[in-house]
């Protein structure tokens, strides 16, 4: 008996109206229609999305459950926006289009009550301040009003000032002048409040003390009340290449970490030294890192030194002729602990860590194999050629055990189906395998991808059958969780907890947070301004309480049960300690415990979306019996802890090292983040937002929901966990722009935000085995690709030249046009640079740019600068930009610069003003005396107007 298998499913429809704007998107699962359909208002501006699960209908209650609204002002800058089941936000710009004021938001310490996040600018349109402004809703009108205002641009003084009990050097001219300050940003030089003095060297490197564009210091405030002024400075120290040399942040314990750098002429950084320094009166603890590269600076070692101790090798890496990572030595003092194997397809996707097709050989000491199956056919499921992953197979030597999972989806790539897979091994040899009902999990999904139903087993009984742990039924109003039904046996305690059997489990703010949870006893939960939680508070009294620095960084958690003693976890950049000691630090394979004062190496396989699988110490002991000598060669014994883990994320009980739990407090594992398991609670924390996996959901809306609106902002990594890793979604991550189509490709994990060229073929290499997230990705990436550089110097003298030239002729424009120029470098890599050239003379009162798009003899267009001259016939001069610079720069997609030239020689330089597609009217963004953020800018809204 054949299946017809629907001919449209898989395929994406696209529906246009006549003006070329998407007004529908079809696919399908199973032979039914996902619609999502995009409205757009008389001014052609996008204002209502109405997603699957509303079946093209803003009838009753679907706009407030379902869809995506936005509104705009006569500017066509967007002033009011609406995420389903969220109260409307609402935004605030200056007459120069720069966002001074959002709301509402939280107050930020944590009292439930609401206000708006201000933004402060200096002349240069960058941002100095931020703070919490305690006022009301305001009415559209009050809004319109405040637009209107003269936000008064702030000034740095030469002396100090105070706002809000803090100490500054800028001005508090503008509106509004109380509010809750809650960071500064300082540029340029080191003239601030408390800024490092008396340069030395670093690491035998100048400080150039005269750094314009970046920025040299911050100070963010520590969350705990409105009343405290604690906050803590961070300073960079830069080259005379504008490279960091130096990172400082004071801790809110008192204490400092301080990274110095030692940067080679190719740019890699060759040693860091890191000085963390607990509180005022501990001792410094130094940490020495040397950097080895091959001559296409991949890094090919890294040892680590704590204070004066024996130096570890942390990994030293080969590579094969394509440049791809193939075996990775992991640890040890004098020799490797592990070697590590790593095997690809033809198309670049990873397939093995460790060879995953034979047996242990003599020699190999492998404690972890993982296998990776795209295409190859595996008992019941089906051979996969879209870059699903069909099934995984892992062995580790706890157990010896050969398993893994089998995988089955929908016609949308959502995950439908794990079953537990056992492969037999007469020999040696793979040779057959077998399916149980152990470890499995079973998914539906109604049209925005809210999971509708959720099974699971647990592990295998006597009898050969499987333990149902979980049969879950959802609940939903909209895409927010109302309740959870568990109907397997109430007498077991793994997987989902069903803690409430009469009404809703889930209560909601009108922010779209998760404020009660039942089922955990959970009555009350607090958020900030960022929507992170400040405070749960459980039902038989016991509490959490967080606290975060301004910009959303926890610094500490306050565990208390009710009888029980406060437990206090800091987090100090990357080192942890529990009340008052130090539990351990990171390092790239792994970390360090700090353990009846040693500092051990600890070592971690993880696979291939970042979950952490084995962990491993050599001279560790995992029974009650005397520890194990270090000898350089890793026992079974010496393992501290292996994980499995069930598709989305729950860990499987019954199926890890026994007794680890109890020994180990290491709490990061599944994406490799925390797991705050405390009172029950059992989140893990993504930095935006916290997660349940036993539900297969995040207790709050996406903050980037607007990017991803055919999908429920709650669910988790598309419905595709054995594919997507989610990051935290909030900091800035590098983008890569292809070298051969200049193509925006995408995003890598790390959060540097730097704009990277790479070549396609390489981009789709690596990041179709798993994406281009993961630690592993954005390594290859960053060896196949460089940063894009921005020739600042020429950009600069090129708008000099173009406003000097107008000046002393008016009669003509003249135009500068922003080039991203690839080449490669001395080792064959892609390479790119933004620069600029003088383009041709205006004529009748336009500049025309080439009509070229794409590279074109190694060069492709991203932007262009004018200039205005004076008065043609029938014209009038005014400041700014025209709407027909708005319109070509909607027509190419770039920003385009117009130059107040028609003014004459001005003692602070010409007015620059910039417009693109998302700021009609333009905004100011300088002076032609100092145009040191135009380069990244450009290519900052390139890239996000030419996002894929």
């Amino acid at each position: 008996m054949k299946t017809y298998n629907h001919g449209l499913n898989n395929t994406t429809e696209e529906f246009k109206d006549s003006k070329g704007n998407v007004v529908l998107k079809r696919t399908y699962n199973n032979g039914e229609a996902h619609d999502t359909y995009y409205v757009y208002n008389k001014l052609n501006l996008l204002a209502f999305v109405i997603p699957p699960m509303a079946n093209g209908t803003v009838l009753g209650d679907h706009l407030e459950k379902w869809c995506y609204q936005y509104n705009y002002d006569a500017k066509k800058r967007l002033v009011e926006k609406k995420i389903p089941q969220k109260d409307w936000e609402y935004i605030v710009y200056d007459k120069s289009d720069r966002v001074v004021m959002t709301g509402p938001v939280y107050n930020p310490f944590g009292d439930g009550s609401k206000g708006w996040l201000i933004t402060k600018y200096d002349v240069f349109g960058r941002g100095i301040y931020i703070g919490y402004y305690a006022a009301g809703t305001f009415t559209s009108a009050t809004r319109n009003t405040l637009s209107q205002n003269n936000f008064t641009i702030e000034s740095k003084m030469a002396s100090n000032t105070t706002i809000d009990g803090i100490t500054t050097r800028y001005t508090n001219a503008g509106f509004p002048t109380n509010f809750k300050l809650l960071s500064i940003n300082y540029y340029d030089d080191y003239n601030y409040p408390n800024a490092p003095t008396g340069f030395s060297n670093i690491e035998t490197q100048v400080v150039n003390t005269a750094v314009k564009g970046q920025i040299t210091g911050t100070w963010t405030r520590i969350l705990t009340t409105a009343a405290s002024t604690a906050g803590n400075l961070s300073y960079n120290l830069y080259d005379n290449k504008d490279r960091v040399i130096r990172t400082y942040s004071q801790n809110h314990l008192g204490g400092y970490t301080q990274v110095d750098n030692q940067i080679n002429f190719t740019g890699t950084t060759a040693k860091t030294v890191t000085y963390q320094k607990q509180n005022n009166s501990a001792t410094v603890l130094t940490v020495t890192d040397i950097y080895s590269y091959d001559r296409r600076d991949r890094l090919t070692k890294q040892t680590r030194q704590i204070g004066t101790g024996s130096i570890e090798t942390i990994v030293s890496n080969t590579y094969d002729q394509l440049g791809v990572l193939i075996t990775k030595n992991v640890g040890g003092a004098t020799g490797n602990l592990q070697k590590v194997d790593y095997k690809y397809n033809i198309r670049g996707w990873l397939t093995d860590i460790n060879n995953a097709e034979m047996d242990y050989v003599d020699g190999e000491n492998d404690l972890f194999q993982f296998k990776i199956n795209y295409n190859r056919y595996a008992l019941q499921n089906v051979n996969l050629f879209n870059g699903n992953i069909s099934s995984v197979w892992v062995r580790t030597k706890v157990d010896n055990l050969f398993k893994g999972y089998v995988y089955w989806y929908d016609h949308l790539n959502r995950l439908t189906q794990a079953k537990n897979m056992y492969y037999h091994r007469p020999g040696g040899w793979l040779m057959g395998q077998y399916m149980d009902d152990s470890y499995g999990e079973a998914v539906t999904y109604d049209k925005n991808g809210n999971i509708l139903t959720m099974n699971r087993t647990g592990e295998l009984l006597d009898a050969q059958q499987a333990l149902t742990i979980d049969n879950l039924t959802y609940v939903y109003n909209g895409n927010q969780l109302l309740s959870v039904t568990d109907s397997s046996s109430p007498t077991i305690n793994d997987g989902f907890k069903d803690g409430n059997k009469v009404g809703d489990d889930f209560i909601y703010d009108t922010f779209g947070n998760i404020t009660q949870d039942k089922n955990k006893g959970v009555t009350a939960i607090s958020y900030n301004h960022l929507n992170l939680p400040y405070q749960v508070t459980f039902a038989n009294g016991s509490n959490i309480k967080y606290a975060y620095d301004a910009g959303g960084t926890r610094l500490s958690k306050k565990v208390q049960p009710n009888g029980g003693a406060l437990v206090t976890t800091d987090y100090v950049n990357g080192f942890q300690y529990t009340d008052n000691v130090l539990k351990f630090f990171p390092h790239p394979e792994g970390y360090v415990e700090f353990k009846n004062n040693q500092y051990l190496y600890t070592y971690q396989y993880k696979d291939h979306l970042g979950n952490v699988r084995l962990t491993y110490r050599d001279g560790y002991r995992n029974h009650a019996t005397l520890e194990n000598l270090k000898d350089g060669i890793i026992q079974v014994s010496e393992i501290i802890e292996k994980s499995d883990y069930y598709p989305f994320g729950l860990k499987q009980k019954g199926n890890d090292l026994p007794d680890y739990s109890v020994i180990n407090k290491y709490k990061y594992a599944y994406g490799g983040k925390e797991l705050n398991d405390e009172l029950g609670l059992d989140l893990y924390d993504f930095g935006a937002r916290n997660y349940d996996a036993a539900i297969g959901r995040w207790l709050n809306v996406d903050p980037k929901a607007e990017e991803m609106r055919r999908i429920s902002p709650y669910a988790y990594s598309f419905n595709n966990p054995i594919f997507f890793l989610d990051p935290d979604g909030m900091k800035p991550l590098d983008w890569y722009i292809d070298w051969n189509s200049g193509r925006v490709l995408g995003q890598d994990g790390a959060k540097t935000n730097n704009f990277r060229v790479i070549k396609g073929t390489m981009w789709a290499k690596i990041t179709n085995s798993g994406g281009s997230m993961s630690k592993e990705a954005t390594a290859e990436l960053h060896k196949e690709s460089n940063i894009i550089t921005v020739n600042n110097n020429k950009i600069h003298s090129d708008l000099n030249t173009i406003n000097d030239d107008t000046i002393n002729d008016q009669t003509a424009e003249r135009q500068a046009i922003f080039m991203l120029e690839r080449t490669e470098d001395s080792e064959g890599f892609p390479a790119a640079e933004l620069t600029t050239t003088i383009g041709q003379l205006g004529k009748n009162g336009s500049a025309d740019i080439p009509n070229v798009t794409g590279f074109n003899n190694d060069q492709m267009i991203v932007g262009q600068a004018h200039t205005h001259n004076l008065d043609q016939t029938g014209r009038t001069n005014l400041p700014g930009t025209s709407d027909a610079d708005y319109d070509v720069s909607k027509s190419r997609n770039f920003n385009i610069y117009a130059i107040d030239s028609y003014q004459g020689k001005q003692q602070g330089g010409n007015a620059i003003h910039m417009t693109n597609s998302n700021t009609e009217n333009g905004i100011n963004v300088g002076t032609t005396n100092d145009t040191s953020v135009i380069g990244n800018q450009v290519l900052d809204d390139f890239i996000n107007s030419n996002k894929q």
